[in-house]
């Protein structure tokens, strides 16, 4: 079952636009700091944390539809 979890996450991670995409994955998936994730995509900090919130929302909405119509495998 978690590996299922895993997989409708990262589902639904491919589902988000690539800069939100981006800053999720290398917050979370990379575990980098806000430093690093500026450092390496040119983005001021303020845009990286609002990119990480906004696509962690987005990712909430997406995976809550999914299991609300029974899409998550």
């Amino acid at each position: 079952e978690r590996g299922e979890d895993v997989m409708g996450a990262l589902g639904a991670l491919g589902k988000l636009p690539g800069r939100q995409r981006v800053a999720v994955t290398r917050r979370y998936l990379q575990d980098l700091p806000y430093a690093e994730i500026c450092s390496v995509t040119g983005w001021p900090e303020g845009t990286a944390k609002t990119l990480v919130r906004r696509g962690l929302m987005r990712l909430r909405k997406i995976m809550t539809i999914e299991v609300t119509r029974g899409d998550h495998r």
